[in-house]
């Protein structure tokens, strides 16, 4: 009797997965909108003052933090000119809960609306953005809409 060939699973070669710039514009509106709502600043000064930029107007008063302010406040013998210096991290978490109850309303509805609105507009928008897509592989940049 002749002998079998094994069934072997064919492993699928798959293409690198490329940026996509709806993808990171969503992303950066529910960034943005649990910010705002929890720490009162938006995305890019929270993230970037205390490190990258010197501290503004931005992240100044006690209701607004960035993230250096927090990792400082929480990081045993951090220095800093914001809440570590003047709140404890009890103050804090309660600075917080106090921003996500002032800003709830708000918050949710971003986070709820956003995700809806992209997925209906890249529905509505399947032909353009298909036809970018194919003009962005053509030129070899690994970017997709």
């Amino acid at each position: 009797m002749a002998r079998r060939r094994s069934r072997r699973k064919k492993t699928r070669r798959r293409s690198p997965q490329k940026f996509s710039i709806l993808g990171t514009a969503e992303a950066l509106v529910i960034g943005n909108a649990l910010t705002r709502g929890l720490f009162n600043a938006n995305i890019v000064p929270f993230l970037t003052e205390g490190w990258l930029m010197p501290q503004t107007t931005a992240t100044d008063n006690s209701f607004e933090f960035s993230l250096a302010e927090l990792v400082q406040g929480v990081v045993p013998g951090g220095a800093s000119s914001g809440i570590a210096s003047s709140y404890s991290i009890q103050t804090t978490s309660g600075v917080v809960w106090a921003n996500a109850r002032r800003n709830l309303a708000p918050m949710l509805g971003t986070l709820i609306i956003a995700p809806i609105a992209f997925k209906m507009g890249k529905r509505l928008a399947r032909k353009p953005i298909s036809m970018m897509n194919k003009g962005l592989k053509m030129t070899g940049v690994p970017v997709k809409v």
